[in-house]
């Protein structure tokens, strides 16, 4: 997202491990830990420290929650690293790190949440199920399943079916042309 700021502060995310099996933007739920990303050192309930932002200039920033899972700080529940049995979590509010006194003037815009393929075959060949990905992130494989979608991989979308399913390339048999998939009702 990106953020102006007329005085300096450090931000923060803030992530609720919720285990959600819903679809990304979804409701994932109101249980679980809430994590502090981005920040360090937890005092009195409040973080210290965050991102840096600097004053009177747009600036972009980027939380990339695997990279900053293992340093996350517990805001509630327990220490240790952020974790999900799903790979998926809730947004739930943005920290701000600044000097009490101050009054801060804070503008933020182009909110974007995107899913880094991660490559579910544990390979980088460019194909899916054997069938070649095109530039375009898409693979055509005719009769078997249609126009599929792979730049979110394993998670992949269905023209065919107008939804997800979970593919995974470790499950495909190409002697069998067979494939095990798991789609999101």
């Amino acid at each position: 997202f990106d953020i102006y700021t007329d005085e300096p502060l450090e931000i923060t995310l803030l992530v609720r491990e919720t285990n959600s099996e819903g679809e990304i933007g979804a409701n994932g739920g109101r249980s679980g830990n809430v994590k502090w990303l981005g920040g360090a050192d937890r005092v009195d309930n409040a973080i210290s420290s965050g991102v840096s932002v600097p004053a009177g200039e747009w600036i972009t920033l980027v939380f990339d929650i695997p990279e900053l899972a293992d340093s996350a700080v517990a805001r509630t529940g327990d220490e240790g690293p952020l974790t999900s049995s799903t790979g998926k979590g809730v947004f739930e509010a943005l920290g701000f790190v600044g000097d009490p006194g101050v009054t801060y003037n804070v503008f933020l815009d182009n909110f974007v949440v995107e899913m880094e393929p991660n490559g579910g075959n544990g390979d980088d060949d460019g194909k899916l199920l054997g069938y070649e990905i095109g530039e375009d992130g898409w693979v055509d494989t005719g009769d078997f399943f249609g126009r599929l979608y792979a730049q979110e991989e394993p998670w992949i979308y269905s023209q065919l079916l107008q939804g997800w399913m979970f593919i995974n390339d470790e499950h495909y048999d190409e002697e069998d042309s067979g494939a095990w998939v798991y789609i999101l009702k």
